[in-house]
């Protein structure tokens, strides 16, 4: 049979081995949220950089030209 302390010093291995496996979810859990936050925060910049670049293109006066789009 264990002893006493035998049976404490296992019980605080299995504490401290419990402790640290939350610790580990806990991290990856905030790197998840972080990663998301970054990746939305990355599809709205590209969208809204998108629309600005699309409203300042003017086509070139030869095309228009060339497909009977006269401004004049």
């Amino acid at each position: 049979m264990s002893t006493p302390s035998a049976q404490l010093r296992l019980h605080a291995d299995l504490a401290r081995r419990a402790a640290r496996r939350r610790r580990g979810w806990r991290r990856l859990l905030a790197f998840a949220l972080v990663l998301g936050v970054y990746a939305g925060a990355l599809t709205w910049l590209t969208r809204r950089v998108e629309a600005g670049v699309e409203r300042s293109i003017q086509p070139l006066p030869a095309l228009l030209h060339e497909r009977g789009h006269d401004a004049d």
